[in-house]
């Protein structure tokens, strides 16, 4: 198994560092610490670019000294027996770079931190973790705690939430965690129809979430029966009402350190418009949220000339 690990070594970093070595991994795990160096364009768009510029050098050899530190303070962390660990300095744009290098290492995981960004902030700002969310081929972990002991698999019976109950029945991360696997049926009254509630047009909507209610009832059962078969400690869940909340509360509800949820990864205009139960999820989940979805490629990003390598 090969994971890429984000690191800009901050404290959100740290944990999920520490995420990643309290884990169990197949035997042949080799782990990619990846960190990225403000390139041209950022270190010199401030308020004082000018005179930023004219200490170029001295801020560059600042920041490759740093590079330095912080890949080997993770390499520290995350070294074990039977384990490859290898580190990555790269300059240009953090979200763009890690994406890439996930492609390029054809990474099973990116794993990350997270500032916990939301509301207001992540919307008109964006941040290195939802880009990257956004980009990367492979599932992405946005690390808030250092364990996985109760974990909430969300389903809905696509191919992307298959993909999502796959990787969990696979990865020995999750043998010994409880897995609540909850459906979440959508069933509230599509008001904006002007559909009248009287008539017989709603008869056709009650008997269609009925259908719907006994769709995400049977996906939950049915994802929960093959990971236990698999040797899991999974149990179904059924819940209607609005998906991200209903997520929520339930991982609430049950302490849940982690939640995994599949996304089609939209971006730009459509996902700013109609958002998504992932992105939702992920911005307010006080856990570790994983974020899988069918693998895309992502095409190479043109970088700082400045670019460089450590380690091997």
């Amino acid at each position: 198994m090969h994971i890429l690990f984000a690191t800009d070594g901050s404290d959100s970093a740290g944990v999920a560092a520490e995420l990643i070595a309290g884990l169990t991994w197949p035997d042949d795990l080799a782990v990619d610490v990846v960190h990225v160096i403000p390139g041209t364009a950022e270190l010199f768009d401030g308020t004082w670019p000018a005179i930023a510029l004219g200490e170029a050098d001295q801020i560059e050899r600042v920041l490759h000294a740093e590079a330095q530190r912080v890949v080997e303070e993770a390499v520290t962390r995350l070294d074990a027996p039977g384990r490859t660990v290898r580190t990555t300095v790269r300059v240009g744009r953090a979200a763009a770079l890690i994406a890439d290098e996930a492609g390029r290492f054809h990474a099973d995981l990116v794993v990350m931190g997270s500032r916990g960004l939301g509301g207001l902030q992540s919307l008109l700002l964006g941040s290195v973790s939802n880009e990257v969310v956004d980009r990367s081929p492979a599932p992405v972990l946005i690390a808030r705690g250092a364990t996985i002991r109760r974990v909430v698999l969300a389903v809905d019976g696509s191919h992307i939430s298959d993909s999502a109950a796959a990787l969990v029945g696979a990865w020995p991360v999750f043998r010994g965690a409880e897995i609540t696997v909850l459906s979440v049926a959508d069933t509230r009254f599509p008001w904006w129809s002007g559909v009248d509630s009287t008539g017989t047009n709603y008869e056709a909507y009650a008997e269609t979430a009925d259908l719907e209610r006994q769709g995400h009832e049977s996906a939950a059962a049915e994802v929960a029966a093959g990971l236990r078969n698999g040797g899991l400690d999974a149990r179904s869940r059924f819940r209607e009402g609005r998906p991200t909340d209903e997520i929520l509360d339930a991982a609430a509800k049950i302490g849940a350190d982690l939640i995994v949820v599949g996304s089609r990864g939209q971006t730009g205009l459509r996902r700013m418009l109609l958002g998504s139960v992932a992105r939702d999820v992920l911005h307010h989940a006080p856990c570790s949220v994983l974020i899988a979805r069918e693998a895309a490629p992502v095409a190479p990003v043109e970088t700082d000339a400045s670019a460089s390598r450590v380690g091997a």
